[in-house]
């Protein structure tokens, strides 16, 4: 979220990417931005999705 433009979601097996996330906001971003908070807990819980089919 720090560093990269985008987050790419790849599933488990096999590894497809299932979903893209852009990165908003201004450089240089703090982790703590409420955007970037925002837009790191709609990655997680997408990702909790993923992972919770495959539990």
């Amino acid at each position: 979220m720090r560093l990269g433009d985008r987050v790419v979601l790849l599933s488990s097996r096999p590894g497809r990417v299932i979903d893209e996330f852009p990165v908003e906001g201004e450089r240089p971003r703090r982790i703590d931005s409420a955007l970037i908070a925002g837009q790191a807990a709609v990655i997680t819980d997408r990702l909790r999705q993923e992972v919770s089919r495959h539990a």
